[in-house]
């Protein structure tokens, strides 16, 4: 059961309102929405904001400042009125269907009879031979009791655009200013950035709230889904979700050693997240050493038998992957892709593919 609480932890408690009206963009990752620093539950809005997510519509507390400041959501959380009604979305909203704020918050991307659609879309009024914004359909049951939370997954690398991030390194400097020095691997958090809206739109529309029961986050991803993942699990901390121990697969570094040391006390646990690598695998060697800098602990598969494996607690250690330069791992793809945990080792096949 204790095993179980480190996986599943509690969610956390909505919280009295912190720091009432004072400025919040910079300590909420220069964007709105929920945000801890005001106290998990509220959030960090500008008074007629549109880009501002749900939770900031019909919030109050405000001042009038010509900022961002924190105030007091509403629960539940209003949908808004549908914007852009029966406007093509396709390209505002990612090229995907689905949640999306261009349509207002808790409104969506669909087309009639679209199966690539996610859920929320089925029996959504939407007629027009292409996406269109409409209010969803009530198909997404609410949370109920037995409900933890929600998990998230995050795939690796699919399109020519994925490569293209992930080849590129240099860095950005996070946008939180709790996290001074911190500086993170640009073409991960332009994935991430390009995404967090929507992932956390469908968070709340699926009823996994900061500071309600459901507030619980588990989180995993592959490769690019695994850096990524990573900056999601930070990002949706300081929203006040209680991000569980993730497992993620296969990670490239993600930032600097001041966000490795702000990683870790944000999570404050012995194990802030398990890295799962294999054998020769190059592409947890990237980007290199000294510049980027490895989080959480690490199990390290080095045989072909998933009893083959060596935990490591530190971020960087020569029992681990890094028994291997990048230099003796690069001519080792293949072992990107295999795993003893997820698939048989067919060829062709492993965590890069779905098995149909």
């Amino acid at each position: 059961l204790d095993g179980f609480a480190r996986l599943w932890p509690s969610a956390r408690r909505a919280e009295p309102l912190r720091r009432r009206q004072q400025d919040c963009w910079g300590h909420c990752g220069s964007r709105g929405g929920y945000c801890d620093w005001c106290g998990v539950g509220n959030a960090c809005c500008r008074q007629g904001e549109a880009g501002d997510p749900a939770e900031c519509f019909n919030a109050s507390g405000f001042s009038g400042a010509e900022q961002h400041e924190c105030v007091h959501v509403q629960s539940p959380v209003p949908r808004i009125p549908v914007q852009h009604e029966a406007e093509d979305c396709w390209i505002y909203c990612g090229k995907a269907g689905g949640f999306c704020d261009w349509c207002g918050g808790g409104n969506a991307c669909c087309k009639f009879g679209y199966d690539a659609d996610p859920v929320e879309c089925r029996g959504a009024n939407a007629s027009a031979p292409h996406h269109v914004c409409t209010a969803v359909a009530p198909t997404v049951p609410p949370a109920s009791a037995e409900d933890f939370g929600c998990v998230l997954s995050i795939r690796g690398s699919k399109t020519f655009t994925n490569a293209l991030h992930d080849a590129f390194f240099w860095s950005d400097e996070l946008p939180h200013e709790d996290c001074e020095g911190c500086q993170v691997f640009d073409g991960f958090w332009r994935v991430w950035s390009g995404i967090d809206s929507k992932v956390e739109r469908v968070l709340i529309d699926n009823g996994c709230i900061p500071g309600t029961p459901q507030g619980t986050i588990l989180i995993t991803g592959h490769s690019l889904g695994a850096a990524v993942a990573t900056l999601a699990m930070y990002m949706l901390q300081l929203r006040g979700y209680s991000v569980g121990l993730s497992y993620n697969f296969a990670s490239p570094r993600i930032g600097n050693d001041a966000f490795h040391d702000v990683f870790a006390k944000v999570f404050n646990r012995s194990v802030s997240v398990y890295r799962i690598t294999r054998a020769r695998d190059p592409v947890v060697h990237v980007p290199p050493l000294p510049i980027y800098h490895h989080v959480g602990s690490e199990a390290y598969f080095h045989g072909n038998t998933p009893d083959a494996v060596v935990v490591c607690m530190g971020s960087e250690d020569p029992e681990c992957a890094d028994r291997y330069s990048l230099l003796e791992t690069i001519i080792f793809g293949y072992d990107h892709c295999k795993s003893e945990l997820a698939t048989e080792n067919i060829p062709g096949l492993g965590l890069c593919q779905c098995i149909v």
